[in-house]
């Protein structure tokens, strides 16, 4: 029976005349070999020298972003031989390589090499390469008039920062201004950030800003009935007009206008100017008619087929309150209206007595108040707030 002894705490027995044995570590072990039969015991002893494999060592920076340079420092001591690195199926054989992972994964990084004696070793370490984003921006170098508001869109998935060029937000979007009389080209950066990872990448565009024409309006009341007013185009940098009027029809002149209003209430004046970049720029005045008069009438014919003198009406327009009233020539009251309606008298007189019996032709005298809208009094016809009236048959 042997037993063969390797001098590093191992033993073997077995008849096996030849044997292998792997050491852990580099030294000079003896090896002994012992012989035993029913006579006799025996044994031989013979030095074996291991020699150390090469001390590789290297660094880097793991969770690294796809895209980006990584450098491999080597770190071994001066004396290997053979040097490799393969990383991602690349071989290097630089002391000290940089690479590039273009994905995201978890990759084994080797680096190999050889003693002067001859023993060849490997150092194996993993590297955990991060997902890197693929920003855009939509749309892609956008142009527009002048205030130019534009919603921008990104990489989906991303965390993003926009810069305008008024320092960064995480506002998709923004409006874009020209003050001056030629085009601007503005860019735009997106700043896209992996949310795990933090890895970012940039994006640009460029946004083309044309200039747009000022338009503004003046105007100035001529009064009268009907009340004119002359409004006036006092708009920069246009070369074209058109002035929008309430009753819906479109002037294309850039000249002043007027127009006549015999209605009260408001009534919109647009007027929108071009340039020479096909921009456009509206100025809106919502002008507010207030007209107030009161005219009582001398005289009427009952029996008459014309509507305008068969009926003592007084004439107004603009009032809040109104009180008209007929009386004979011995103070009795005959008649007597309050009623308006969209600021004007709507009801007359037909001539007749309360007992609905024809008054006879005669002069009558009417007492007249108003209030109008302006809450200004009405001071009279002629400066007298009564009058006569004859009742013609």
């Amino acid at each position: 029976e042997k037993t063969w002894n390797f001098g590093d705490s191992n033993s073997y027995c077995c008849d096996s005349s030849t044997i292998r044995h792997t050491y852990s570590k580099a030294g000079v072990f003896n090896v002994t070999l012992t012989g035993n039969n029913t006579c006799s015991v025996s044994s031989v002893t013979h030095p074996v020298t291991v020699n150390p494999l090469p001390d590789l060592c290297y660094t880097f920076t793991d969770s690294v972003c796809a895209g980006t340079p990584v450098q491999f420092n080597n770190c071994s001591p001066s004396g290997i031989s053979n040097r490799k690195w393969t990383i991602d199926g690349n071989d290097y054989t630089e002391v000290s390589p940089v690479h590039i992972f273009e994905t995201s994964g978890i990759y084994e990084v080797v680096l190999s090499g050889k003693t002067n004696k001859g023993c060849e070793g490997e150092l194996r370490k993993s590297i955990t390469v991060l997902p890197t984003p693929e920003p855009y921006i939509l749309p892609v170098n956008p142009f527009g008039c002048s205030p130019l508001a534009i919603t921008f869109e990104g990489d989906p998935g991303s965390m993003h920062a926009w810069d305008y060029g008024e320092g960064t937000t995480n506002s998709r979007t923004h409006v874009f201004i020209n003050t001056t009389l030629a085009p601007l080209k503005k860019p735009v950066i997106l700043q896209s950030m992996n949310p795990y990872s933090l890895c970012d990448r940039t994006a640009t565009t460029d946004v083309t800003v044309y200039p747009s024409p000022t338009s503004s309006i003046a105007y100035e009341n001529f009064g009268g009935f009907p009340q004119r007013v002359k409004f006036s185009n006092e708009s920069e940098n246009f070369i074209d007009c058109e002035w929008l009027l309430p009753d819906g029809s479109v002037i294309n002149d850039c000249n002043n206008i007027e127009l006549s209003f015999n209605r009260n209430g408001s009534s919109l004046i647009k007027l929108v100017t071009f340039n020479s970049f096909n921009c456009m720029d509206t100025a809106v005045i919502s002008w507010e008619t207030m007209l107030t008069g009161l005219h009582i009438p001398n005289a009427f014919l009952p029996e008459s087929s014309d509507t305008v003198v068969n009926r003592f009406r007084a004439v107004g327009i603009g009032l809040l309150q109104y009180n008209l009233a007929v009386y004979d020539t011995w103070g009795n009251l005959i008649w007597e209206t309050s009623l308006i309606k969209d600021t004007e008298p709507v009801e007359g007189w037909n001539g007749n007595a309360r007992n609905g019996k024809p008054m006879p032709q005669d002069v009558y005298i009417w007492y007249a108040t108003a209030v109008f809208i302006d809450n200004s009094t009405w001071e009279g016809q002629n400066g007298s707030t009564s009058g006569s009236l004859t009742l013609i048959r």
